[in-house]
C-alpha cells in the first residue's frame, strides 16, 4: 500500500527521535491524509480506517474535530497536517487568536447587512483550509457568533481540522446563555469527523522517564540535552525564548516557552519577591516546568527555601511534571534544622515527583 505524505514525514518524526511512534496516532493520519488527498489533489482515496467513521457515502464528512487530554499529542498531529500540506491558502491559529481576527474584521464592516457573511466570504478567498488549535469556547461573545461563522465557512467550503481537550457536548458548559450555543455543538457532531484520543498512550511519560528528570548542573552536554528534551515534551512548535509571561498583573521571566511548557531559572521563581498564588497560577497552566540552577537551599535566604517549598506544594498538588538542575544529589539540597520537617515533605514530594506513576498522573489544570 502506498505510503501518505503525512505517515511519511511522520515516521521521519520517529526516526528522528522527535516522537514515540503510536498506533492510534497512525490511525488519525489516515482521517487527516484523506482531507490532504481532497485539498492537494482534489481526490478522494477509500480507506477502510477512513469508511469506519461512515455508514454510507453520502455522510463523507471532511471536516476534523480532534479532542482528547493534554499529552495525547493532538497539536503535533495537527501540525504535521498543516505543515505536510503543500497548498498555501491555509491557516493555523490559536482559538482565541482566531476569535480575536474575527471580532476585529466585524469591527470593519459593521455597517453591512450581514457583517459575518461578509467575513466569512473574505476568509474563503484567501484560505482553503483552517486549523484551529485548543478550540476552547469561554466566552459569550464567541460562543453567540461561533456557530453561524462555523456555517457560512463550510457554505463557502472552507475545511477545518480542530483540536480541543474536550469532546463538543462539553463545550462552554455552564455558559451564559448557553441553550443558543447547543445549536453550534450540533453543527459540529453533524458536519465534522469527531476523533476522541484519550486512549492513545502519553508520549510524554516515556520520554520523561527515558531522559530522567533531575540532573546536576556539571553534567556533560547538559543544557542541550535539556533543550532537546524540551523541544520534545512541549506541544506547539513555536518556540519563544527569553521572554515573560503575565502572572497575577506581574512579569515573570522565563527562557523557554512552548505551548504548556515552560522553562525558568530558580531565580526568577524563588529569589525574587513571588507569593503562593503564583504558584498556583503557574501550577494550572504549565503541564511541565523546567526549573534550572536550583543553589544548595541551606545557603540561601530562609524567603527563597520557604518559596521553594511553597512551589514544590503547588506543582505536587496540581501533578505538574518538573525537570530540574542543581549542584548537588536532590537529596543533599537542604540539610539545616530551621526548615528541617517542611523540608522533609518536600523531599518525599520531589521523589515522588520522578515515579512513572507520578509522569503517568493526570495535569489538574
Amino acid at each position: 500500500m502506498k505510503v501518505g505524505e503525512i505517515l511519511k514525514n511522520y515516521n521521519l518524526d520517529v526516526l528522528s527521535n522527535k516522537i514515540i511512534k503510536d498506533e492510534k496516532q497512525i490511525e488519525v493520519i489516515t482521517v487527516l491524509q484523506s482531507l490532504y488527498n481532497k485539498l492537494c489533489k482534489n481526490v478522494f482515496l477509500k480507506d477502510k480506517l477512513y469508511e469506519l467513521f461512515f455508514i454510507n457515502r453520502s455522510n463523507l464528512k471532511f471536516n476534523i474535530y480532534l479532542w482528547g487530554d493534554v499529552g495525547r499529542g493532538k497539536t503535533y498531529l495537527v501540525n504535521l497536517f498543516f505543515e505536510t500540506l503543500t497548498i498555501k491558502n491555509k491557516l493555523r491559529l490559536h482559538f482565541h487568536s482566531f476569535m480575536y481576527r474575527i471580532h476585529n474584521e466585524l469591527s470593519f464592516v459593521s455597517g453591512s447587512i450581514d457583517p459575518l457573511d461578509v467575513v466569512a466570504k473574505r476568509l474563503s478567498l484567501e484560505y482553503k483550509i483552517i486549523c484551529l488549535d485548543e478550540f476552547f469556547v469561554s466566552d459569550i461573545a464567541d460562543a453567540m457568533l461561533l456557530g453561524r461563522l462555523i456555517e457560512k465557512l463550510l457554505f463557502y467550503k472552507v475545511y477545518f481540522v480542530i483540536n480541543s481537550n474536550l469532546p463538543p457536548e462539553k463545550l462552554y458548559e455552564n455558559g451564559l446563555q448557553r441553550q443558543h450555543f447547543i445549536k453550534t455543538i450540533e453543527l459540529i457532531k453533524l458536519k465534522f469527523i469527531i476523533i476522541n484520543i484519550d486512549n492513545f498512550v502519553d508520549y510524554r511519560v516515556k520520554m520523561l522517564k527515558d531522559a530522567g528528570v533531575y540532573h546536576k548542573i556539571d553534567e556533560d552536554n547538559i543544557d542541550r540535552k535539556l533543550l532537546n528534551l524540551f523541544i520534545k515534551l512541549s506541544s506547539s512548535n513555536e518556540l519563544i525564548k527569553n521572554s515573560t509571561i503575565s502572572i497575577l498583573n506581574r512579569n515573570i521571566n522565563f527562557i523557554f516557552l512552548s505551548g504548556d511548557v515552560i522553562w525558568f531559572d530558580f531565580h526568577q521563581l524563588c529569589s525574587l519577591p513571588r507569593s503562593q498564588n503564583d504558584y498556583i497560577e503557574i501550577a494550572k497552566i504549565y503541564h511541565t516546568v523546567f526549573i534550572t540552577n536550583i543553589p544548595i537551599l541551606h545557603e540561601v535566604s530562609d524567603s527563597q527555601v520557604r518559596r521553594f517549598i511553597a512551589l514544590i506544594d503547588e506543582f505536587y498538588d496540581r501533578n505538574v511534571k518538573i525537570v530540574i538542575t542543581t549542584f548537588v544529589d536532590i537529596e543533599n539540597i537542604y540539610s539545616f534544622y530551621q526548615f528541617e520537617l517542611e523540608f522533609k515533605r518536600t523531599l518525599s514530594r520531589l521523589i515522588e515527583m520522578k515515579s512513572v506513576d507520578y509522569f503517568s498522573k493526570k495535569h489538574k489544570n
